[in-house]
Order: C-alpha cells, then sequence, then structure tokens
C-alpha cells in the first residue's frame, strides 16, 4: 500500500505503520519522507508515524525537516524529536526555543520536546524564558482572559527541571500580578 499511486491509500497505510509501531517501516516510511514529489500529508503522516514508532534510524530525516522546512511539517519533526527523546536534537531545539523571530508554535513545541527529553542544557535556557520580560506578551483568549500561551507552555516545560534559584522571585511576582488572569497565574505555581 506504501507504493499505491493514490496518495490517499499511502496516507492510510502510513498512519497504519504508526498505529501499530511497526519498526519494520522505518526505512520505508524515511524513503516517502525524503521523496520530494511525495503528498504533503504523506509526509506529515511519516513524521508522526515515525514518532510513534520511536525508531531513533529516523533523527537525522527529522533533523533536516526542521533545518530545511517550514510550516506543520517542521513542528511536527520538532515534537517527534521530543517523542525519539533525541538528545542529538537538544541543540536545535534549544536555538528554536531562544528564537524570538522563530513561529511562537514552534518555540512552544519545542519547549515541550525540551521537557520531554529531560536533558539538563535546557535548565538554563527556560529558566531564561520565564524570567525575560519580553516574553510575557499577554493576549485576550476567547472567553476574554488575559492569557500568555508562549509563556506558560514554557513554565509547564520547566517543571520537568530543578530550576536556578533566580527564577523564583520573578514567579512569585507574576503570581501576585493584578494584569494576568488567573490561567497564567495557575500556570506558573
Amino acid at each position: 500500500a506504501l507504493d499505491d499511486q493514490n496518495a490517499e491509500v499511502r496516507l492510510q497505510a502510513v498512519a497504519a505503520l504508526g498505529a501499530i509501531k511497526d519498526a519494520n517501516a522505518v526505512d520505508k516510511l524515511i524513503g516517502l519522507l525524503q521523496n520530494p514529489l511525495e503528498d504533503g500529508e504523506v509526509h506529515a503522516a511519516c513524521v508522526t508515524a515515525l514518532a510513534s514508532i520511536g525508531d531513533k534510524k529516523a533523527e537525522a530525516v527529522l533533523f533536516n525537516i526542521v533545518i530545511t522546512e517550514t510550516g506543520d511539517l517542521y513542528k511536527n519533526a520538532i515534537a517527534a524529536l521530543g517523542s525519539l527523546k533525541s538528545g542529538g536534537a537538544v541543540p536545535p531545539l534549544l536555538q528554536i526555543l531562544e528564537d524570538r523571530g522563530a513561529e511562537a508554535n514552534a518555540r512552544k513545541i519545542a519547549a515541550t520536546a525540551l521537557a520531554t527529553i529531560g536533558d539538563a542544557r535546557a535548565i538554563e535556557p527556560l529558566a531564561k524564558r520565564l524570567v525575560d520580560e519580553t516574553e510575557y506578551a499577554v493576549a485576550l483568549d476567547g472567553d476574554g482572559l488575559k492569557r500568555n500561551w508562549t509563556w506558560e507552555t514554557f513554565v509547564t516545560a520547566a517543571r520537568s527541571f530543578q530550576l536556578p534559584a533566580f527564577v523564583a522571585p520573578k514567579m512569585i511576582e507574576r503570581i501576585e500580578s493584578t494584569w494576568e488572569d488567573n490561567p497564567i497565574k495557575v500556570a506558573s505555581t
């Protein structure tokens, strides 16, 4: 089915292989992912399947996607590297986390991936993101509450680590702030 001419059939086959975590399919999935003529949805499904299977052979192709792609495929590859608990992914994930010009969702996914990996190299950069006031971009959510989704994700990711002492006073300040609504305060506790 992975060789079928119909992209929908290939898509369903890839999804099924990911669901059953078929390690024997890794090389074929990598091949589909590296084929520039392959359908974009099939590419995305391959990334998801490779993350689900969890074979470290997928790291190199996922790294390449993080370096060369944009959009959902890029973000899915970031998450997949976290799922693989790839220690080698820590430097590029830190780079994404610290890049204020990067898309907010990519930065959030990188923070979550770093927490999943659990590498101590993420402690200081995450701590800096928590106390950096330029990260405090608050917007109204659909219910009219003031939220900072990026910062909340950083807080959640940071919970995986023992943070440096300089973070505590700033977190207390955020909790006591009257500007932000409850969801942000809850995230910081």
